[in-house]
């Protein structure tokens, strides 16, 4: 366990700065563009209208710069392949670890990014604990898209790796149709009866939380839904592989 600490550690000495030009970035953006940017741009929004669209938008920018922060640390250490070649940790220890520092530190900053919910006046109306619960949700969420993104980036940039060594910068190009064509499979998928007849099993209904949520003063309540048990044990195990087995993946590249 002290091994994992200290490769975490390891991440925030070398991209630290990252988070902190990002804290500032959040709070400009979030805490005074919305301010003076009906003014600015004409919008017919108010500030806190603004204000909440930014936080969102905030959460949209973290999974992106957590999935390249992610890949750029790995692809950085492969240059240099006495890292990998001479560690004596396994290979998932040691990108399971960049993994945990990208998702730590965006969920620690979609943590901050929410607070300002708690200051989006009649954009979000509701009282305190709702407001709290609010945040929580936001932060749930952050920490569950982060981790999709970042596995699924992991899951390519192997592919990227192993296509590399054949046809070199056109590897970006197949990377890229690769991408596209499996997320068209997968919603083909996804909205087929028979995804249907498998994953639809054990509904949990979420509407009963619908209540601990604020009202949105153009939107309305939050509709939450519900989940199924074997969709979201299915998406864990499916996670799950896909790090093993990308990791892995990426081993036998780059020790050829």
């Amino acid at each position: 366990m002290k091994k994992f600490v200290s490769l975490v550690k390891k991440e925030w000495h070398d991209y630290k700065l990252w988070l902190i030009l990002l804290i500032f970035a959040g709070a400009f953006f979030i805490g005074v563009f919305p301010t003076f940017a009906d003014r600015l741009l004409n919008l017919v929004l108010s500030p806190s209208d603004v204000r909440l669209t930014a936080i969102f938008m905030g959460m949209t920018v973290l999974y992106f710069v957590a999935t390249i922060q992610f890949i750029l640390s790995i692809r950085r250490d492969i240059k240099t392949k006495e890292i990998w070649l001479h560690s004596t940790r396994k290979i998932t220890t040691l990108i399971g670890a960049k993994l945990c520092f990208s998702v730590m530190w965006a969920t620690a900053l979609s943590f901050i990014y929410g607070l300002a919910s708690y200051f989006v006046g009649d954009a979000l109306q509701g009282e305190m604990h709702q407001l709290i619960f609010f945040h929580m949700m936001y932060v749930l969420f952050a920490f569950l898209f982060v981790i999709l993104f970042t596995v699924t980036a992991l899951m390519f940039y192997a592919i990227y790796l192993q296509l590399k060594r054949y046809i070199g910068l056109a590897s970006i190009v197949v990377t890229g149709i690769s991408f596209f064509l499996y997320i068209y499979i997968f919603v083909k998928w996804v909205e087929s009866e028979g995804y249907g007849k498998i994953m639809y099993v054990g509904e949990v209904s979420l509407a009963p939380l619908e209540k601990f949520f604020p009202s949105m003063y153009r939107s309305g309540t939050f509709v939450v839904g519900h989940v199924y048990v074997m969709e979201e044990l299915f998406s864990i195990v499916l996670l799950v592989g896909c790090f093993i087995v990308a990791s892995k993946w990426i081993e036998r590249v780059i020790t050829r």
